[in-house]
């Protein structure tokens, strides 16, 4: 089965790549600015500390750490992902289509496997925002903070390989390019 990405016509592949670059830089730079107020020495990596807690424990002593203003902005960065995921995921998988297709049938085929790994890790984003949202709302219910923890570790591990593909075939293309 191919993906659906493989139905669109050319034209609007690049059209996508261009809006969801934008989008995708435009709520990265949202997400950096809302983030930053939630480092401390509890959360060196800001709100990624709070993404792989994975304990109710570790959970409470970082929203413990936090003032309410901290809390706020907590609020507003997961909520505002909920758009990142959105962006990043499309932008990821239609680079992903367009080496595939670019490179040969078999990085196509791979292209395809990936887009649907970088649909799932949208899908384990929103579910990890979830129950972050859950948690920050007073829940110590300790599914959450483990949900939301194996959810940011596999959202990572797809996303990583999908930027490594693109990196990866965009490397081979430029090779192919400059050695004629």
């Amino acid at each position: 089965m191919k993906s659906t990405y493989l139905l669109i016509q050319p034209k609007s592949i690049k059209s996508g790549v261009f809006i969801f670059s934008v989008l995708t830089i435009v709520s990265m730079a949202a997400l950096m600015y809302t983030g930053e107020p939630l480092v401390t020495k509890q959360t060196p990596r800001g709100i990624i500390s709070y993404e792989l807690a994975g304990n109710t424990a570790k959970t409470n002593m970082i929203l413990d750490s936090w003032k309410p203003s901290q809390k706020m902005f907590a609020a507003f960065n997961l909520g505002l992902d909920y758009l990142y995921l959105i962006a990043y995921s499309h932008l990821i998988a239609l680079l992903c289509i367009i080496v595939g297709i670019t490179l040969s049938q078999k990085w196509e085929k791979v292209a395809n496997r990936l887009t649907g790994l970088i649909m799932l890790a949208a899908l384990l984003d929103a579910t990890e925002n979830f129950g972050l949202l859950m948690n920050l709302f007073g829940s110590q219910n300790d599914l959450w903070p483990g949900l939301a923890n194996w959810c940011a570790v596999l959202k990572f591990t797809f996303v990583g390989l999908g930027i490594l593909y693109v990196l990866s075939g965009s490397i081979i293309l430029l090779y192919r390019k400059i050695k004629g």
